[in-house]
């Protein structure tokens, strides 16, 4: 867990690579679970696998516990099949925007399905301006992905708040900066409220300390 946390972490801290609008639909899914669905973005990858941000209440239960979930991707028109998805970490507390959860797939389960490329989350320190110009896609109410753009309304330590307000399902979509190279946040409210990258980065560092110090229990944050 401690190695895979580390890995996760420096995912995020990469160069940010070069990025478009197509890239970031493509990295775009639906995540499914027995009891509705959500949104997701693939930010990182290794040989093996993808890995997905979305929001932590996507795959979890009204008494916080994980389930089990899906992922459907979107290419040029052909939807994929459904594509199991292991949960890696996840972090939540009511009431505020933590409320993030990573989940990963298999790269030989996608067969013959066009492989998205990752769009990578902004570095720790950067800087996030109240009316910044933001775009986002996300799977509304379990459909196809779409997408809109807005501008950002508020911005703290832990998140952002953006407008326009997201409806059902795009909890866990991704919000880009405006050229779609760095996802800047997650949405995890209706109100528009997203956990920013900064947020994200501070779960990881404060995961991978209490892993150091022995106490993994206490890494989900319930």
């Amino acid at each position: 867990m401690r190695n895979l946390l580390i890995l996760l972490f420096f995912a995020v801290s990469q160069p940010v690579c070069f990025a478009s609008l197509e890239d970031a639909l493509n990295a775009t899914c639906k995540v499914s679970t027995k009891q509705g669905a959500g949104s997701g973005v693939v930010y990182a990858q290794d040989d093996k696998h993808f890995y997905i941000g979305t929001a932590a209440h996507v795959i979890l239960n009204n008494k916080n516990e994980a389930l089990a979930s899906e992922t459907t991707f979107y290419n040029n028109g052909f939807r994929s099949h459904k594509i199991k998805s292991e949960i890696m970490f996840w972090a939540y507390k009511e009431k505020t925007v933590t409320d993030f959860a990573i989940i990963r797939v298999k790269k030989e389960d996608f067969r013959n399905y066009p492989h998205p490329k990752p769009v990578p989350f902004a570095k720790k320190d950067y800087n996030i301006d109240r009316l910044d110009v933001v775009i986002s896609y996300g799977c509304a109410r379990g459909g196809w992905p779409t997408g809109w753009k807005g501008h950002v309304t508020e911005t703290s330590p832990e998140g952002i708040k953006v407008k326009p307000f997201p409806i059902q399902g795009r909890s866990g979509s991704a919000v880009f900066n405006e050229d779609a190279s760095r996802v800047l946040g997650i949405i995890v409210w209706r109100n528009g409220y997203c956990i920013s990258n900064r947020r994200v980065a501070e779960l990881w560092e404060e995961a991978a300390l209490i892993i150091s110090k022995g106490k993994i229990d206490n890494v989900l944050e319930k």
